[in-house]
């Protein structure tokens, strides 16, 4: 696979650097093992980097694309390697992007200023804080006593509070399920297993518990990968049934 790299975001040697460092340092290599599926990267020219695979693999552009997979400064590696600091690279990040870093305090907030030299279109907002909130609850009263102007993953039960201001959503990937020990006798039944199958109203369980914003799931992946297509679904459908004394008795599946 090749990739080619316009001249403003990086050079073939940086993305390489990425790589190279990555495949040792960074758990999104070993995560999606990524180390496992690349055989070799190499530079032809400046602007182009070759890809060669161990084997074909449809996922290497959306792994590459995320956001874990960033171009990193070979530049400003080597620099800080010669200055016995490679911890800064995580912490004091360098880039192209439209932001840089100003400020950061650990587990609080990290405030971003406008690149003037920006390839691309000028940042809108002057002064970005994220703030760095991990409770629910304490990112919607920042919210709604107007401490901040955008709130992040609210829960499905205080979307209520929102009133008309504007909502961004789109489907998630996360995905609840009911999973059995079929290495214990009783949960190799497949007439058991598929009776409690049956025994669970999922769309009740979409609509109370996550209070109308979740999607009943049909199988393991969620409707928001391309894949999901082409597995067949095997869902099986609510019904109303007795607890039948076996049931009663099972204690761990």
């Amino acid at each position: 696979m090749k990739v080619s790299l316009k001249v403003y975001y990086t050079t073939s040697d940086k993305a390489i650097f990425t790589k190279n460092s990555g495949a040792d340092l960074f758990s999104l290599f070993e995560s999606v093992d990524l180390a496992n599926k690349i055989a070799s990267i190499h530079s032809p020219s400046n602007d182009i980097v070759k890809i060669e695979l161990v084997r074909p693999d449809s996922a290497l552009l959306a792994h590459l694309a995320s956001q874990y997979a960033v171009i990193l400064s070979k530049e400003y590696a080597l620099q800080l390697n010669a200055d016995d600091n490679l911890v800064q690279l995580d912490l004091l990040p360098v880039g192209t992007g439209v932001y840089q870093l100003e400020s950061y305090e650990n587990n609080d907030y990290v405030r971003l200023k406008p690149n003037m030299n920006y390839w691309g279109k000028k940042a809108y907002i002057q002064n970005m804080v994220v703030d760095f909130s991990t409770e629910a609850t304490g990112r919607m009263a920042k919210f709604l006593n107007n401490e901040c102007d955008v709130v992040a993953f609210p829960e499905p039960s205080q979307l209520s509070v929102l009133n008309n201001r504007q909502l961004i959503s789109s489907k998630g990937a996360n995905l609840v399920y009911l999973a059995f020990n079929m290495q214990r006798g009783i949960g190799q039944d497949l007439a058991l297993r598929q009776r409690i199958a049956r025994g669970i109203n999922r769309k009740r369980i979409a609509e109370k518990l996550f209070y109308g914003t979740g999607e009943v799931a049909d199988n393991l992946l969620p409707t928001a990968l391309w894949s999901k297509k082409i597995m067949e679904a095997t869902l099986i459908n609510h019904t109303k049934i007795r607890v039948s004394k076996r049931l009663k008795c099972m204690t761990v599946l």
